[in-house]
């Protein structure tokens, strides 16, 4: 097994696990405040998820491993903005908890 096969391996795993979750809680009776902040967060891990996923196969040392030749400079640029969009779903639902009442 090639390093690349194990990175591919456990990101589809993580993947995988990761819609389990999702699937998990949309099942679970979460409501009010609570439901939606773990919604939400949840949203943004799964995005994430999804980000290690692409850096795996978007990668520009993977792309050159698979025979690529071209530089792929915008990787890190898109692997940033995926990033800057999971943390806006995590901030959002972390935000929303301050409302709960004591």
């Amino acid at each position: 097994m090639t390093p690349f096969q194990l990175k591919y391996g456990l990101d589809v795993m993580t993947l995988l696990i990761g819609i389990y979750v999702m699937l998990e809680v949309s099942r679970a009776a979460l409501g009010g405040t609570v439901g939606t902040a773990f919604k939400l967060v949840l949203i943004g891990i799964f995005v994430l998820t999804i980000n290690h996923f692409l850096d795996t196969v978007y990668l520009a040392d993977t792309l050159k491993m698979m025979g690529h030749t071209q530089d792929f400079f915008q990787a890190p640029i898109v692997h940033r903005a995926i990033n800057f969009v999971g943390f806006l779903f995590m901030a959002w639902g972390f935000s929303t908890l301050p409302k709960i009442k004591k």
